[in-house]
């Protein structure tokens, strides 16, 4: 083993070894032991499943997939410590010299790449849709905000949720493939999150 994939080993047992979740000067940990304990246990679970990683002279690709395997127990999380996990990831990503995680750290946040600009998720969104998605886009399109409920109630049944400043479908009961009428401002805006990606429209 070389001596920069030893530190890389050592690094990852110093991460493991050192309690997680606890309040510092900017950050009031989490309270309950029970859960703290659970997210230690599964960041420490993380830790070990890059350890055969050391060796690779190109970590990246698996430890995003391993993120994304880990995010889960977090996800459900307080905001504080969901960027407190996140902060944690960012930790191994320095220990393999992994830079950029090309987006998925903010996917994770936020349920989007919020770096990208607002063209650019138009794009990536679209990209990452099927035939049959971009056809309900395209009836989308043609939506107004004097028949788009009326439209949206025709083309997705009837919504999850039924307000008068918003509205929103899970299709196929997914609630990660959310579509959502919501009011910003006096403009109605629709917006469609599908796998890690957001398409959105004013409507006129």
């Amino acid at each position: 083993m070389s001596s920069a994939q030893q530190a890389r080993a050592d690094a990852l047992r110093a991460f493991s070894a050192r309690p997680k979740f606890v309040p510092t000067d900017y950050y009031t940990g989490v309270h309950d032991p029970v859960q703290r304990q659970q997210f230690n246990e599964r960041l420490n679970q993380l830790a070990g499943e890059l350890n055969p990683l050391v060796k690779s002279a190109d970590p990246k690709p698996a430890l995003l997939r391993a993120f994304e395997r880990a995010w889960p127990t977090f996800e459900l999380a307080d905001t504080e410590d969901r960027e407190a996990a996140l902060s944690y990831f960012e930790e191994l990503m320095k220990v393999f010299g992994v830079e950029s995680s090309d987006g998925l750290l903010s996917r994770l946040a936020y349920g989007f790449d919020a770096k990208l600009s607002p063209e650019a998720r138009q794009r990536a969104a679209l990209a990452e849709m099927t035939d049959e998605e971009r056809a309900l886009v395209a009836q989308f399109e043609r939506l107004t905000a004097a028949n788009v409920a009326v439209e949206l109630r025709r083309l997705l049944g009837t919504p999850l949720l039924d307000q008068p400043m918003g509205m929103a479908w899970a299709r196929n009961g997914d609630t990660k493939n959310l579509i959502s009428l919501t009011q910003m401002q006096g403009t109605w805006v629709l917006s469609w999150m599908l796998r890690g990606q957001l398409w959105g429209r004013k409507l006129p």
